[in-house]
């Protein structure tokens, strides 16, 4: 929740947290915030951004008691977000050819782009990281990988993710001495959904 991000509002103040409190305890109580759609059941994640009880109840707390403001004092220092990737020097980037429209308004479909790679060779991915030009307005991405003498109707969507993406998303890191192969002469498809 900052701006040029798909958040509706800014969280980056007290003054913006106050004025929504009882939102914010509800959607947390309700386990709606922060976005987390993994059913416990089946286990646990490594990258689990659900809160936890306790996160919960000092949300809940903070707001049954009015919102105080604490300590500047005891504020911690502000976030230096990174714009663009988080990955440092990458090995290669990849992108779209053109730049979508999205309109102020409507429904929009999914878009489908397609691109080829031309790497010459086999490429094994250790890690890869998807970051969308206008965050605030794309909702979720995937991104495929298409075998050669494939077409894009005829392959595993399960088998063939490289990376997605969706707000709050981290570079996509395999496990140590694992990683996604990008096979010569492949293509990649690109599943954008904008808002």
């Amino acid at each position: 929740h900052r701006p040029g991000q798909i958040g509706p509002f800014s969280l980056m103040s007290y003054k913006d947290a106050a004025s929504r409190s009882r939102m914010i305890a509800e959607v947390v109580e309700q386990r709606r915030m922060p976005p987390w759609h993994a059913d416990a059941r089946f286990g646990t994640f490594a990258n689990d951004r659900s809160l936890s009880e306790g996160e919960i109840a000092t949300i809940t707390t903070w707001v049954a008691e009015g919102a105080k403001k604490g300590s500047t004092a005891d504020a911690p220092p502000p976030v230096e977000w990174t714009e663009g990737f988080t990955m440092i020097n990458p090995d290669s980037i990849l992108s779209i050819p053109e730049p979508m429209d999205v309109p102020a308004e409507g429904v929009l479909e999914y878009q489908y782009v397609t691109t080829e790679t031309d790497y010459g060779k086999d490429v094994w991915v250790q890690r890869v990281e998807l970051s969308p030009g206008n965050a605030s307005v794309l909702h979720h991405a995937l991104v495929y990988i298409i075998p050669p003498g494939r077409s894009t109707s005829m392959f595993n969507r399960l088998s063939s993710a490289l990376v997605n993406w969706v707000p709050g998303s981290m570079a996509k890191v395999n496990p140590q001495n694992s990683a996604t192969k990008i096979p010569e002469g492949a293509s990649l498809l690109w599943e954008l959904h904008y808002t």
